[in-house]
């Protein structure tokens, strides 16, 4: 698929795409935020013991800060992983995202050097990193790592895990930055599913829907338009209104579809409810 493509796109929907692609950034942030009690449950269960045992230790070891360990651990103990990972985080919580990826990779190979990488607690570690990725602008950097934690969350823990939703929309993201548009659309509707299984946020949904359309229009799948239209003019009645220009501008692409697609029925009777001056001449 080549990037030219776009350019075959109308203005408006070159600038939506362009648009809904920029919104991503921001996504995963508020996912956080959003869910900060919930995130706060992540830590807890990141840090926690590997296993329990009968023998009590007199008093906690005091651990040095993981950028003064040998970089090259050898042997993985408990207590050198929970450096890492504790120290990953206070990174992460001052937004130095290089020094959260450098430890953050390395608690995730002493996880499965420890554990598998199949063990919630690594997958989790595996999602923080993924996050420092994104806030870092390495998206493209990483794509591998992304690539291959998004089908092993997504496998093991399920498209509805709060990893899984996460890791996704660094996904998609990758996915637009690398051309892969075709893949993006299955991704894309598991987004508009999730956001509405979840906060429902309406203009999310629209933003998503718009974004869709555009991947369908770029890789020709004309077959999807008018039903992606057809939702995107309802939502857009209802959280704008049918006098406000959105409105205008996707009833008058619908109709133009329709026209193009030869459904007269439908293009005569749009344009006949809604008194648009608008011909169909194919």
């Amino acid at each position: 698929m080549n990037k030219t493509k776009l350019d075959s796109l109308p203005t408006l929907l070159f600038l939506w795409i362009i648009g809904a692609a920029c919104l991503m950034s921001s996504l995963v942030f508020s996912a956080e935020t959003k869910s900060s009690q919930r995130s706060s449950t992540d830590t807890h269960l990141a840090n926690a013991p590997l296993k329990k045992t009968a023998k009590t230790h007199a008093a906690e070891p005091n651990p040095s800060e993981a950028s003064n360990i040998q970089t090259a651990v050898a042997d993985w103990s408990e207590e050198t992983l929970y450096v890492y990972i504790r120290d990953a985080g206070k990174a992460a919580k001052i937004r130095d995202w290089q020094k959260s990826i450098h430890l953050g990779e390395q608690a995730l190979e002493g996880c499965i050097q420890l554990l598998t990488e199949k063990n919630p607690r690594c997958m989790l570690i595996m999602k923080n990193n993924i996050v420092a990725y994104n806030q870092a602008g390495q998206v493209l950097s990483y794509a591998k790592e992304i690539e291959h934690a998004y089908r092993l969350t997504q496998n093991e823990r399920g498209g509805d895990h709060y990893s899984t939703i996460v890791i996704r929309e660094v996904f998609h993201k990758l996915l637009l930055d690398q051309v892969r548009y075709t893949e993006a659309i299955p991704v894309v509707i598991d987004l508009i599913d999730e956001e509405r299984n979840t906060t429902n946020d309406e203009f999310k949904i629209l933003d998503w829907y718009i974004q869709l359309y555009a991947l369908y229009k770029v890789e020709g799948m004309v077959v999807n338009e008018v039903p992606t239209l057809e939702r995107m003019l309802k939502l857009t009645d209802k959280l704008i209104g049918k006098r406000s220009d959105d409105y205008k501008r996707v009833a008058k692409v619908l109709a133009e579809t329709y026209c193009k697609q030869e459904m007269y029925y439908e293009f005569y009777t749009f344009v006949k409810k809604r008194r648009l001056k608008i011909s169909c001449r194919n």
